[in-house]
């Protein structure tokens, strides 16, 4: 009887000891999970012009392009890749003086880049060489005349976050069903280039990597504030069939306005 008693209290602390160890892990996948789009965020319009088009009238549209239930598409320079011209950048050359050549064409002939005069008239150039020695690179087109004080180099990147398995697009997982996984995940994907029509179309599925698991609810509110709740949900050990729900939340201030 002391044994049974013994293994009873054992077997009791097990459980509860499986169950919290479960919710302490989809605790930290929504926590892990909110920092990053936090971070991605917080940084939403950096290196994105504001004026038109060297010899043109197109703009990019608003930084947050997109915030609405299991999803969020914005632009923002989240690599940092930025650069001041050191030098005074006359009409038609095709060598930029920089800071930091490497940093801002680590591919040459695949780099797109961003050439901007006090962040609002801006060009899109594709850097075809660096040479850090001379602290140059060259671009494939004739640039436009910009002063070394106001003229700087970007690579912004176009970032999408969205929740699997939402086909009627209300932020919550449909695959929720008896006997079916009821799970969705969270994923997230970059694109870098330097065309605002081109690179706000959300890109192919294979261009997404999943970013957290075990997600059934993405839900993003806009306003002064961009509201994001993320519920993370695991299988419970009280039963079969039951689950236990992690909800957090955070609240971020956007630079721009919801498109």
């Amino acid at each position: 009887m002391v044994l049974l008693a013994v293994y009873s209290l054992f077997d009791q602390g097990s459980w509860v000891y499986l169950h919290s160890s479960r919710r302490a892990n989809i605790q930290q996948i929504a926590r892990l999970a909110l920092e990053q789009m936090e971070r991605d965020i917080r940084l939403s319009g950096f290196g994105v012009p504001t004026g038109n088009k060297f010899g043109d009238t197109v703009k990019w549209t608003p930084d947050l392009f997109l915030a609405a239930p299991g999803k969020i598409y914005f632009r923002a320079d989240i690599d940092h890749g930025h650069t001041w011209v050191t030098r005074k950048i006359a009409a038609n050359d095709r060598t930029l003086y920089v800071e930091k050549p490497n940093l801002i064409c680590p591919n040459p002939g695949a780099t797109t880049i961003v050439l901007e005069d006090d962040s609002k008239k801006w060009q899109p150039l594709t850097c075809v060489a660096a040479d850090s020695g001379n602290g140059t690179i060259d671009v494939d087109a004739d640039a436009m005349e910009c002063p070394a004080e106001t003229c700087e180099v970007f690579t912004p990147e176009h970032i999408f976050y969205r929740l699997t398995g939402d086909a009627n697009n209300d932020g919550v997982c449909d695959r929720s069903g008896p006997g079916d996984d009821p799970f969705c995940s969270l994923q997230r994907a970059v694109i870098f280039g330097n065309d605002p029509d081109v690179n706000s179309v959300v890109p192919p599925d294979s261009e997404f990597q999943e970013l957290a698991s075990n997600i059934i609810a993405f839900d993003v509110q806009s306003g002064g504030l961009l509201k994001i709740t993320l519920t993370v949900r695991d299988r419970s050990m009280q039963g079969p069939q039951k689950y236990q729900d992690v909800v957090l939340t955070t609240e971020i201030l956007i630079r721009d306005n919801i498109y």
